[in-house]
């Protein structure tokens, strides 16, 4: 992974957000996720520009340019050369993807396309600084929490909730702030509570963690899961 450059992690993680690396590819790109701040960086990054795009609407036709895009593609026509530049918006690694993504979806209709069942969140400080990367196996039924930049409070410990509208918190237990991941087995009333709501939320407790099975301390932290 250190040898792979700035460009092909932005393209692999890009590509990994929008769920367009499967099998192999996909098993070994989380591996490196895992052992690479650099590489989870770029994979936030992406995950916070394509959550601000408007979802697309299943009944809304394609603009006529698409069609004949895709059409001069497939028939040899030559295009310019998209090269894969980060910005603020997505320069041409947006581009690139989708019409790659157009064409898998609308002309490779046999293709196996593939539902996630993994989901991430991460929790960042106020000035976006990431705190803990947390993925659920919504299959396997358990959290991966993940420490990045912090430290243990004196005398007090962080707790985890799952959130879900007009119901009161559930407890997902105490977070780690050592380096290294854990991983916590969700009950199925935790898991359904996790999937209703999506959100979860941190607060700051005696150490051990709430003694009452509810938030006693500042609520300091709230974030929200996004699918793979």
């Amino acid at each position: 992974m250190k040898n792979i450059s700035q460009e092909v992690r932005q393209e692999l993680a890009a590509r990994y957000v929008l769920g367009i690396m499967h099998g192999k590819a996909r098993q070994r790109f989380e591996r490196w996720l895992m052992e690479s701040f650099e590489l989870r960086q770029e994979t936030w990054f992406w995950e916070r520009e394509l959550n601000n795009l408007p979802l697309l609407s299943e009944d809304s036709p394609p603009p006529q340019r698409v069609w004949k895009n895709i059409e001069h593609q497939l028939n040899g026509h030559s295009t310019k050369e998209k090269t894969w530049k980060r910005t603020s918006l997505f320069g041409g690694a947006l581009a690139a993807i989708t019409i790659s993504t157009l064409i898998a979806l609308l002309v490779l209709p046999q293709q196996d396309i593939r539902i996630s069942h993994e989901m991430i969140a991460v929790i960042q400080n106020q000035t976006a600084q990431p705190l803990w990367t947390i993925k659920l196996d919504e299959q396997g039924g358990y959290l991966v929490l993940r420490p990045e930049n912090i430290e243990k409070p004196t005398d007090k410990d962080y707790e985890l909730w799952l959130l879900k509208s007009g119901t009161q918190p559930v407890s997902a237990g105490v977070l780690p702030v050592s380096q290294g991941e854990i991983q916590v087995r969700l009950s199925p009333s935790q898991l359904q509570q996790l999937m209703a709501g999506q959100q979860i939320a941190v607060s700051l407790e005696p150490p051990g963690g709430s003694p009452t099975g509810q938030v006693t301390g500042p609520v300091l932290y709230q974030s929200t899961f996004v699918r793979l």
